[in-house]
């Protein structure tokens, strides 16, 4: 897969080349995926504890109709 990559983000991965973070553009995309899916990791992580916490609430009873709510 071959996409050109914009001019700034380029130069953001030059930069932490050149200050010795990394050794290579891939290392630098690398990390950056990395990142990513850690953050995709989290939300997911913390819409299933929402999710689990809302069904508890349900089956205790606290949940009330969303025509209540509105």
């Amino acid at each position: 897969m071959n996409q050109q990559i914009p001019p700034d983000i380029q130069e953001r991965i030059a930069a932490r080349i050149a200050k010795g973070q990394f050794s290579s553009e891939v290392d630098v995309l690398r990390r950056a995926m990395d990142a990513l899916d850690q953050l995709e990791e989290e939300k997911l992580r913390q819409w299933h504890e929402r999710h689990q916490r809302a069904i508890e609430e349900a089956e205790c009873g606290e949940a009330r109709p969303i025509d209540e709510v509105l």
